[in-house]
């Protein structure tokens, strides 16, 4: 995975991506996360898998193992 915005020319390992996404302890944080294409769709054919790679993943999966909480839409999962 790579920054795209500041440039950034090396590779982000995991420690860094859990510092820049972790959530602030001071004050209670709501976070939101999806995929959408350039036109706004959020799925192909029912499903958002095809919208998705293996970055975007990471990033989900990251947000979720530091959620207290995770609430998924009706036919996400």
């Amino acid at each position: 995975m790579r920054y795209i915005w500041p440039r950034h020319s090396h590779e982000v390992d995991e420690q860094e991506l859990e510092r820049l996404y972790q959530y602030p302890a001071d004050r209670r944080w709501l976070a939101v996360n999806f995929v959408a294409s350039a036109d706004g769709a959020v799925e192909i054919d029912g499903r958002s898998a095809g919208l998705s790679n293996p970055a975007d993943r990471r990033v989900y999966r990251l947000g979720s193992d530091l959620a207290d909480v995770v609430l998924l839409g009706a036919g996400t999962a």
